[in-house]
C-alpha cells in the first residue's frame, strides 16, 4: 500500500465519509504521493500556523488574565477596613 492509500484510509477511518478525504488524496497525489509536500506550501505553512495559535490563544490568555476585583467583595473589605479604623481611634 503506497503512501497516499494508507494516508486516504487513515483520512477515512477517523473522518468518515467526508469531502476531506478526497481532498487529502488528491493533494498526495499532487505531491506525488509525497505527504512532506503538504507542509512546504508557504500557505499551508500559514494556515497550520493560524491553526496552532488559535488552539493556544485561550491558554495564553489564561495565564495573563488578571481577575478583575469583585465589586462586592472589595466594598466588604473597605467597609471592614473603616471600623477596624474606627475601633482603634475609639480605643
Amino acid at each position: 500500500m503506497t503512501m497516499t492509500g494508507t494516508a486516504a484510509s487513515i483520512g477515512d477511518i477517523a473522518l468518515g465519509d467526508t469531502g476531506v478525504e478526497r481532498q487529502l488524496r488528491q493533494s498526495l497525489q499532487l505531491g506525488g504521493g509525497d505527504w512532506t509536500s503538504l507542509f512546504t506550501e508557504p500557505v499551508a505553512i500559514i494556515v497550520y500556523i493560524l491553526i496552532v495559535a488559535l488552539l493556544l490563544a485561550p491558554l495564553i490568555l489564561r495565564l495573563f488574565h488578571r481577575p478583575e476585583p469583585d465589586l462586592v467583595h472589595a466594598s466588604a473589605l473597605e467597609e471592614h477596613e473603616e471600623a477596624e479604623r474606627a475601633e482603634k481611634a475609639g480605643a
